[in-house]
């Protein structure tokens, strides 16, 4: 059996070589525009959410966890706020870490104190989770109508005026196939 010469070798070893290294660029600037692109949204989510609220709501309607007539009045106000098309849930929290407004008005009263995302966000910090529907519906005990793969749950941060401290924590829940499906299209461009 006859050897490869040194030039063939040192071909398909550089050829190896270019093929790990696409694929590793590949997989670090699709991560980074990952990242980038749920900053990004989660910045326009918040910047949306604050100037629907601010313009649509009251901040004493929203200081403590609504019941009854109170609930369906505050409910049909937040259904006028545009809040996005992939938003399916939402929760409003307080400082004291009680949920005062839901979707699912179960939930309303409900204390976490030991939430400790909720502590960062009354500090002005916007955060988010990427999370299967399936961990979703086992921790919440809920369903949904549609299947949902992946959804991203943001706190965002409210403030009713200029100062640091925010009054309240908007957590919406946003399905997360289309911003998926986009990244996976410029993943098979690159």
């Amino acid at each position: 059996m006859r050897q490869l010469p040194l030039i063939h070798k040192f071909s398909i070893l550089l050829l190896i070589s270019l093929i790990l290294f696409g694929v590793l660029l590949s997989k670090i600037i699709t991560s980074t525009m990952q990242n980038n692109m749920i900053q990004r949204a989660n910045k326009m989510a918040a910047d949306i959410v604050t100037y629907e609220i601010n313009n649509k709501l009251q901040l004493d309607e929203l200081l403590s966890a609504q019941s009854g007539h109170e609930y369906v009045e505050l409910s049909q106000k937040i259904s006028t706020l545009n809040l996005g098309p992939d938003v399916f849930r939402t929760k409003i929290w307080n400082k004291e870490h009680r949920i005062i407004w839901s979707t699912k008005q179960d939930e309303i009263g409900k204390q976490s104190l030991d939430h400790h995302e909720l502590s960062d966000v009354f500090k002005g910090e916007i955060i988010s989770e990427i999370s299967s529907w399936q961990h979703l519906s086992e921790k919440y005990h809920s369903g949904t109508i549609e299947k949902i793969n992946k959804v991203m749950e943001v706190y965002i941060p409210v403030r009713f005026g200029p100062q640091e401290e925010a009054n309240l924590d908007l957590k919406v829940y946003n399905k997360l196939h289309p911003l998926m499906a986009y990244l996976a299209q410029h993943h098979t461009i690159i």
